[in-house]
């Protein structure tokens, strides 16, 4: 089995080619750290951003000089505008601590490397890379907490919810769940996991968003014991994946969600209210996003397609997430967008993503002719930065590539694409004059990839068509001055980015920065569909059909995930 130069001259396991392991199984493990501080390097332009100032700024110059290969004139505003916001904020001191500049942050041969835990997620993490180590044990220590709840009124919920201090450090978790019968040591521990979460979040919400969502939670935990159980579970696996013991408490985790999953259907067996009935469904959808952070590809599509149902039930009980005139029972885009209710939305988005990334039919039928009416960004969208009318356009790609009729009506999801402009009230406030440009570029390679997800997969063209080769060259220009941060799992969601990117290049270096970028387990660890997973059927299409940078068509990489990742 081949492996790459690094892994043999460093003395490390590949899994980079290796193709022959569907399992998919490498996101769990953990990763090093460059104690030394290894400099970025620019794989795309071989540009050198060391510590010298003039270094940088050349970078720079060069970088933006390539800009003008770009077809789309909003790609071109949208890079120029971030490299000179780099440059402004860039300096010699400020780039000799900053190692999140370059997309890819390789390391030197020969150096000493030291292993860091996710459970560092939050404080100054080190710099990272994608090659899977061993990981030290993480001991936690308890928390101080605010003094005890006498009565529940809004002072002392505010006290509770609210802070200015959104990254907590894993010690200040207690290292116990608290018992569900104790509210408020169960609010408090709650508390602790959302701020810890919002702390890693590469787009916070605006603060009136976070309010919103902090008061919802708190309703429910406060009122349900159900709902209670259920926020615990998901502080709890998702600090046993911080703590890099997900694996080693496997079946703990999974059986405690089989049994509060069990408890759930129980109660839905019983005369309930249509309000319950929700609610009860909606545990049962978070149950199904725990089960996704814990299980691999294969096991969680198949628990997704058995959650199908519950989703359909929300749906047909909720005359809001449904058209007005709907005969048919079509759950609405705009709808579940416009909905208070999240897990439907969640759910929604993997459906239609899974289906463009598995090449697998939607689960369900969507309406995606009701325009989008909701005045403010739903959580789905500001935590993917996925517009909206993408998450429409992807739901009508699906379908069209789907139907009896190959190809037919895409020119006018096309249209859609190539006219597509950012709504500015969606923009979160507060951001950074960087990351507010970032916002908008993010949101422009989803475009771009949709694009090439279009052209591929509907019309049936090659990849070596003038038309997807334009939108992936725009793609990796995006992509190369997106700011990567410390710690790494921070970073914005690249998968379905990366993974068009990866099928449709042509080059080794290029293809050489999809792997690496999915490859980074705790980069990708949070995301939707994780990485790692998705490597060895890039690899078994690279080795394959498209060996030697040959064209290759939808049809081959299906065939290639057939054969790497059945499902």
């Amino acid at each position: 089995m081949p492996i790459c130069e690094r892994c043999s001259q460093g003395g490390y396991e590949c899994f980079g080619y290796d193709h022959n392991n569907p399992s998919g199984s490498s996101w769990r493990k953990p990763l090093y750290s460059d104690s030394h501080g290894a400099k970025p390097f620019d794989s795309i332009s071989d540009v050198s951003l060391s510590n010298s100032g003039r270094e940088v700024e050349n970078g720079l110059v060069e970088a933006q000089s390539s800009v003008v290969s770009a077809t789309s004139a909003q790609t071109k505003k949208l890079i120029i505008q971030m490299l000179q916001l780099i440059r402004l904020s860039t300096n010699k001191d400020s780039f000799e601590n900053s190692d999140n500049y370059s997309p890819i942050n390789l390391q030197p041969m020969g150096s000493t490397r030291t292993p860091i835990s996710l459970a560092h997620l939050g404080g100054d993490a080190s710099i990272y890379d994608t090659f899977p180590p061993t990981r030290p044990k993480t001991h936690t220590s308890g928390s101080d907490f605010d003094s005890p709840l006498s009565i529940v009124d809004t002072g002392v919920l505010h006290h509770i919810f609210y802070t200015n201090q959104l990254s907590v450090p894993l010690a200040h978790i207690p290292r116990s769940l608290p018992s569900p019968s104790d509210i408020q040591e169960a609010i408090k521990y709650v508390r602790l996991h959302i701020e810890r979460m919002l702390g890693i979040t590469y787009f916070k919400p605006p603060q009136a968003h976070i309010d919103t969502f902090l008061r919802k939670i708190l309703s429910r935990i406060w009122t349900c014991n159900f709902a209670r159980k259920a926020r615990l579970l998901d502080a709890k696996v998702t600090l046993s994946i911080f703590q890099g013991s997900d694996n080693l408490y496997y079946h703990n985790l999974a059986n405690s969600i089989k049994q509060f999953e069990q408890e759930v259907q129980a109660r839905l067996n019983e005369s309930l209210t249509s309000y319950e009935i929700q609610e009860r469904l909606t545990d049962l959808l978070e149950m199904l996003f725990l089960k996704g952070a814990i299980h691999d590809a294969p096991t969680t599509y198949r628990i997704f397609c058995h959650m199908a149902p519950s989703f359909f039930k929300m749906v047909y009980s909720d005359r809001t997430l449904q058209p007005a005139q709907n005969s048919s029972f079509l759950a609405s885009v705009a709808h579940v967008l416009a909905s208070s209710r999240h897990g439907t939305a969640h759910f929604m988005l993997m459906d239609i993503m899974g289906s463009m990334i598995y090449g697998l039919p939607q689960l369900a039928a969507y309406d995606t002719n009701t325009e989008l009416f909701h005045a403010e960004p739903h959580p789905v969208e500001w935590i993917n930065c996925f517009p909206g009318e993408f998450q429409i356009l992807l739901a009508k790609i699906n379908a069209c590539r789907d139907q009896e009729e190959a190809g037919k009506g895409w020119q006018s999801v096309e249209q859609r694409l190539l006219s597509w402009t950012p709504r500015p009230q969606f923009q979160p406030q507060g951001l950074e004059s960087w990351k507010s440009v970032t916002w908008l570029a993010v949101q422009e390679t989803w475009r771009q990839t949709l694009l090439m997800y279009l052209y591929l997969a509907v019309c049936g063209v090659p990849t070596d068509d003038p038309r997807i080769q334009s939108a992936l060259r725009q793609l990796f220009q995006l992509m190369r001055v997106i700011r990567r941060q410390d710690p790494p799992v921070a970073n914005v969601h690249f998968f379905a980015q990366c993974l068009i990117a990866g099928i449709c290049s042509l080059t080794e270096i290029r293809r050489k920065l999809v792997r690496e970028r999915l490859s980074c387990a705790a980069e990708t660890r949070f995301w939707m569909f994780r990485g790692p997973e998705i490597v060895p059927v890039l690899e078994h299409l690279w080795l394959g059909a498209a060996l030697g940078g040959g064209a290759v068509t939808w049809n081959d990489y299906i065939y290639s995930r057939c054969t790497v990742l059945p499902l």
